[in-house]
């Protein structure tokens, strides 16, 4: 059995790396000190990685209970991760992701919050492009080798939270954006091979 898959791997690296959406965590932290910081990042993550988690070991036997068959979960997977991916090249992750940010400011203004778990741990750093990649994946390679992508994911975001407000700075948005529209571009040609091989899978069930 292989514990680790490369193909797995890549695609959560890709549409969940917090790179691109960095600026928006020191935004939204900058009151903070440092250790607040790392500690409201390693909660995020860690709440993050649970749901994810979750889903890649119950997605299997509730797609089993429907009927789904992976052919079916690599096409509708694929294309929800291409359309993702279009917004990402036209417009920016960090454009997508603000729009849930501000809703969730204003509800934290109403109630008098801190930035929380919510919404920078889900959905800013686990949103619903990366749910959908971990359902795919979980039925294409396994629920083991994808819990143990997901997991070595969340170690790299953890690192590159920990050092935030010195890459934010070193970095700028400039490299932020070409890093994010690389990393799309990438991510769509996987979203098109996840659509092909469904679609193949069906046409050669059919002849």
């Amino acid at each position: 059995m292989t514990w680790f898959s490369l193909e797995a791997f890549v695609p959560l690296l890709l549409i969940g790396n917090v790179l691109p959406v960095l600026p928006i965590f020191v935004s939204q932290t900058e009151e903070l000190d440092k250790h607040a910081q790392r500690r409201l990042a390693t909660q995020c993550l860690l709440a993050g990685g649970a749901v994810a988690a979750v889903l890649i070991v119950g997605g299997p036997l509730l797609f089993k209970v429907l009927g789904i068959t992976i052919y079916d979960l690599a096409i509708a997977g694929g294309l929800i991760l291409f359309v993702f991916t279009v917004y990402d090249l036209l417009f920016s992750r960090h454009r997508r992701k603000s729009r849930a940010v501000r809703s969730a400011q204003e509800e934290q203004q109403d109630e008098g919050d801190a930035p929380g778990v919510v919404p920078l741990g889900i959905p800013i750093m686990v949103g619903p492009a990366v749910l959908t990649a971990c359902l795919t994946l979980s039925k294409l390679y396994g629920i083991v080798p994808t819990l143990i992508a997901m997991a070595v994911n969340v170690a790299i975001n953890w690192v590159i939270l920990f050092f935030g407000g010195r890459l934010n700075s070193w970095l700028g948005p400039g490299v932020m954006r070409v890093v994010s529209s690389v990393m799309a571009l990438m991510l769509s040609a996987i979203a098109i091979s996840m659509v092909r091989h469904g679609l193949t899978g069906i046409i050669g069930g059919l002849s």
